[in-house]
């Protein structure tokens, strides 16, 4: 919308931020409808107009406000909705506001960490007990604990949150057990990664240009036609690195008892792999769930787990500037690996290659399914060597369908 706004149109923008502000459902819903110039307007996910600073943290205020969050989404607003150049976001400003249940709510509901300093504004609060619980919210949502900030714009002045933190022990060694690193160490070396893929090194000669953006249509067109129907909207969405990524759920229907979930996003931007594989440049992920999988208990790790793996897996290749490590990879949270959650005998994920499509510009997209894996089952691909082990999975029938309770096979 181009167009100046009058004085009456202007009068009429406050009282629509008056009623987010004072909580007042029936009047944000009358003003919406009665006016759709506004709400094109205020449905822009980024904006330099001052007064829509509050559009949509403006619900944000002292106490939880959840049934004005759902009636502004439900209106079309965006959730991860910002000015420039302050990113401020509604999860952020909840986040300074120590209002937990809001902060919930909105990450669960696609809100993106990784817009503002969320991380840091978490970070500051007192005491230190307060800052990691923020800060944990913030981790299982996705939050990339070595983004480098600019210190006011000062591009030669950087730091990331772990530097942000270093004059306090306790959260200093909070972010380090969540793979947080310097700016030094970020900046020294692009292969060590937390989350560790034994690969080739990449190339920088094979550094990706310009994002080739594709439209998304074609990776969830492939999963229908070869699985089933997904669900119309993704359950999660998030911006990792400018790149929308969301994560589709195909139900169980008819003799397919299991659920799939897939991301999609991931492929429109080339990884970053080593010459001569360049094969394996776009990619997606994917998972196979019990038909009876509790997808919608976000807030329980326990079924939550492929949800922040998934999307967390989509973000490392291009907040690493890496790549998945050709057709099998094996990655263990942390090193020594650390359960996948509080209490899950997993520590690994398998991530093999196992179907492709070509899309319509002629890149081939590798899919990449996902598997739980114990200690001692990746340390017996480590000892005996990947096709020994490629032959261990298939002879103890290692299930494709997650069985949390299954054997372990070393």
């Amino acid at each position: 919308m181009d167009r100046k706004l009058n004085s009456q149109e202007m009068d009429l923008c406050y009282d629509f931020l008056d009623a987010i502000h004072d909580r007042n459902v029936g009047a944000i819903e009358s003003i919406a409808k009665s006016n759709p110039w506004l709400m094109e307007l205020v449905c822009i996910p980024e904006t330099d107009d001052t007064w829509m600073t509050s559009t949509m943290t403006a619900a944000v205020v002292p106490g939880s406000n959840l049934e004005v969050y759902r009636t502004l989404l439900r209106l079309g607003l965006k959730i991860n909705s910002h000015t420039k150049p302050s990113r401020t976001t509604a999860v952020s400003k909840a986040v300074n506001n120590r209002d937990r249940p809001s902060v919930e709510f909105l990450l669960s509901n696609g809100a993106d960490p990784n817009i503002d300093r969320t991380i840091i504004g978490a970070l500051n609060l007192r005491p230190e007990e307060t800052a990691i619980e923020y800060a944990t919210l913030l981790i299982e949502h996705g939050c990339d604990l070595n983004r480098v900030f600019e210190l006011y714009g000062d591009s030669n002045n950087c730091f990331t949150a772990l530097d942000w933190a270093d004059k306090n022990p306790k959260l200093s060694e909070f972010l380090r057990k969540h793979g947080a690193k310097t700016l030094k160490e970020v900046r020294s070396s692009s292969s060590s990664q937390t989350i560790a893929i034994a690969a080739t090194k990449p190339s920088a000669a094979s550094k990706p240009g310009k994002p080739l953006v594709i439209p998304f249509d074609e990776v969830v067109a492939y999963f229908e036609k070869a699985i089933g129907p997904a669900n119309k909207k993704s359950l999660i969405q998030i911006v990792p690195t400018g790149l929308p990524i969301g994560i589709h759920v195909i139900p169980p229907a008819g003799n397919r008892k299991h659920m799939t979930l897939f991301t999609n996003g991931l492929s429109a931007e080339p990884m970053n792999v080593p010459a001569g594989s360049e094969e394996y440049r776009f990619a997606e992920l994917y998972i196979d769930l019990p038909g009876d999988w509790k997808i919608k208990e976000v807030k329980d790790m326990q079924w939550a787990w492929p949800l922040y793996w998934l999307r967390k897996m989509a973000q490392y290749p291009h907040n690493a500037e890496t790549w998945l490590g050709g057709p099998v990879a094996l990655i263990a949270n942390e090193e020594p690996p650390r359960p996948l959650y509080k209490g899950c005998r997993f520590t690994t994920l398998l991530l093999f290659a196992d179907s492709s499509f070509v899309r319509s510009d002629g890149m081939k997209v590798h899919l990449y399914r996902m598997i739980p894996l114990t200690t001692p089952e990746r340390e017996y691909e480590q000892k005996r060597g990947l096709k020994a082990f490629m032959q261990a999975l298939d002879k103890h029938d290692v299930p494709t369908v997650i069985d949390m309770n299954r054997k372990p096979f070393a």
